[in-house]
């Protein structure tokens, strides 16, 4: 990093700092709101996660947001002052925690420790061999679909001027190790299977034959 983009930083970190020492006693109180952030970010943003909550939370945090630079310190002293600490970090957990919430509300899908029930696959249900078969090559297709779309890397960037989250994505190198249904206890797990291990074969095989 050239000196000037350091120095540049230093004299912004330590101008933020000097600002929130410089508020008058009796604002919010920063371990208080410290707490509503987790408890709204353990509420909605662990593993199973509802849009009409990710929405609801995101306004909810901006309005956290908010109240967290009116916040006060209790400790106004220039050494070791871990009240000015905790408060600086924070605020810098704002934008951390706005990329969470607007990043898995983006994505509609089920993927690892972000579950959503409204977009999960479903069990097989139909009754005969045949149409329980017909019912397995879909479940194939939606999910190379959902692949298609939502296998990518969400890229946040934090927009200081605007205090908003911009979302780009970026694709995902499979050639190693490409994906696969994760099948655990669902309903017609074994045709499934089937199905997908028969459309690995035959890609490889064309594969081969390029």
């Amino acid at each position: 990093m050239p000196a000037s983009l350091f120095q540049g930083a230093c004299s912004q970190h330590q101008a933020a700092q000097e600002e929130i020492v410089r508020r008058p006693a009796g604002g919010e109180n920063p371990y208080v709101l410290h707490q509503e952030l987790g408890d709204l970010m353990t509420r909605v943003a662990t593993v199973v996660r509802r849009n009409d909550q990710l929405s609801e939370a995101i306004e909810n945090l901006n309005e956290l947001q908010e109240r967290v630079q009116r916040c006060s310190l209790s400790d106004t002293g220039n050494w070791t002052n871990q009240n000015l600490l905790f408060t600086t970090a924070l605020e810098e957990m704002m934008p951390l925690a706005k990329c969470i919430l607007q990043g898995a509300l983006q994505r509609d899908e089920c993927r690892g420790a972000h579950y959503k029930p409204e977009f999960a696959h479903p069990n097989l249900t139909a009754p005969s061999p045949e149409e329980r078969r017909l019912e397995a090559e879909q479940w194939c297709d939606d999910f190379e679909a959902n692949n298609q779309k939502w296998l990518k890397s969400t890229i946040a960037t934090w927009n200081q001027k605007t205090s908003q989250v911009e979302l780009t994505y970026e694709d995902v190198d499979t050639s190693v190790i490409p994906p696969r249904p994760r099948l655990y206890g669902l309903i017609g797990a074994e045709v499934i299977e089937e199905v997908w291990n028969e459309r690995a074969q035959q890609k490889a095989q064309q594969k081969a034959q390029q």
